[in-house]
């Protein structure tokens, strides 16, 4: 019996492991092959705009399928449909109105064509999120995948073509992942299995999301600043061409991310249950990660330190090359990230929510407070460092709260 549990449990885990290999390396391919193809500046407005499509999905993620990720499971079977159903069409009809807002906006300031189709990548990627979360929920991780698929094959199919005719411009950039979102969010609806639409359920779903919603959308929104202010200061400030090295940089870096984020999906879990079972496990866990994080980490940031200029130019073109000092200083960055993972582990695991997120509220601050001062009198450089002490502030913030608590101390790392 237990065995036949822990067999779907499994093949779901490999669903949604190949899910997230097809939508990490499909993004890594496709922002090299933009980088290449459209040159230092012009990847560096399609990064500002790609910034923008992050904004918004990251607070359109906390306000619907973060909240229906933890509701739904715990709902009785009854209440599952009605929430379904509802959230479904209450959310498309905020898309609805986000639609019309982008393209009043567009219009009211003849903004150039590309930004319509900005608009329209951005309204259907929030669809394919949704309809991925939801699938996700349901544990139907293998839909999930196929849409993904679907839209990450076509798109980079589709930009591959443009490039080899030499027609690959920002604007058909974004109108081949906007059209690419299509065929995907038309296969998701139909996988959904959604009723007529009625306002009773709607009504319902609005109430659960506006009841827990609240709090995730403060926090993204925090979050989202402290980790991208620096970003966008950069674009602001110092133009197209510094952004675009610095996307790219981030781009080449975006393994390690995948490979810590699964690390945390697997480590916060068990760090949890040990929390609340056995502490000497706990801090043995927390020990392991970090022994493990360094282990895999600290030698792929030095190849890429390395050689950081062939990478640059094999991955965007010589136009990079004399960026290389970015990947230094984000090799320091991730360095850092990758040894206070334990630290990140430990205060989600004890369920310390509020400092979780004023670690954020006070790297957010900082990063307003000292952004025109680093970046007006060391440019890019300044950006980096000024990335590096935000995120070093945060983690001895959480380290200071971790051993008021007692959760951190020498002897957790000395046990045997």
């Amino acid at each position: 019996m237990k065995q036949q549990v822990q067999q779907p449990l499994q093949l779901q885990k490999a669903w949604v492991l190949a899910d997230q290999g097809v939508v990490s390396a499909s993004a890594f391919a496709t922002n090299l092959l933009l980088a290449r193809a459209l040159g230092l500046a012009g990847f560096g407005q399609f990064s500002g705009m790609v910034l923008a499509q992050l904004f918004v999905l990251s607070l359109y993620q906390a306000a619907t399928g973060s909240v229906y990720q933890v509701l739904y499971p715990a709902m009785a079977e009854g209440q599952r449909h009605s929430y379904h159903n509802g959230l479904f069409y209450l959310q498309a009809l905020v898309c609805g109105v986000l639609a019309l807002a982008g393209f009043s906006v567009v219009w009211l300031f003849a903004l150039p064509a590309v930004f319509v189709w900005v608009v329209v990548s951005i309204l259907l990627g929030l669809q394919q999120d949704y309809l991925r979360k939801v699938l996700l929920t349901q544990q139907r991780a293998k839909h999930a995948l196929y849409i993904d698929a679907l839209t990450n094959l076509l798109q980079l199919a589709a930009l591959l073509l443009l490039w080899q005719y030499q027609t690959l411009t920002p604007a058909s950039a974004w109108m081949c992942i906007g059209l690419s979102f299509v065929p995907s969010v038309g296969v998701g609806i139909g996988y959904l299995r959604l009723g007529n639409p009625a306002v009773a359920p709607m009504q319902f779903a609005w109430r659960q999301q506006r009841q827990h919603s609240g709090w995730l959308l403060l926090t993204a929104l925090v979050q989202w600043g402290a980790g991208n202010y620096y970003v966008v200061a950069a674009g602001w400030w110092l133009g197209a061409a510094a952004l675009g090295a610095l996307r790219l940089g981030q781009y080449i870096f975006g393994l390690l991310n995948v490979l810590l984020q699964a690390l945390e999906n697997y480590a916060l879990p068990l760090a949890a249950r040990h929390r609340a079972t056995s502490p000497r496990e706990f801090h043995r866990l927390l020990k392991t990660v970090f022994i493990n994080n360094l282990l895999l980490v600290l030698p792929l940031l030095l190849v890429l330190s390395g050689f950081a200029k062939p990478i640059l130019q094999l991955a965007g073109g010589n136009g990079y090359t004399a960026y290389s000092f970015v990947i230094y200083a984000l090799s320091a960055l991730y360095l850092l990230v990758a040894l206070g993972y334990p630290v990140r582990i430990g205060i989600r695991a004890g369920l310390y929510n509020r400092q979780f997120l004023t670690g954020y509220v006070i790297a957010a601050c900082f990063s307003l407070l000292t952004a025109p001062l680093l970046i007006q009198n060391w440019q890019l450089h300044g950006v980096l460092a000024g990335m590096f002490l935000t995120q070093l502030i945060t983690l001895i913030y959480w380290i200071l709260i971790l051993k008021q608590e007692n959760i951190l101390a020498w002897k957790s790392y000395t046990l045997s």
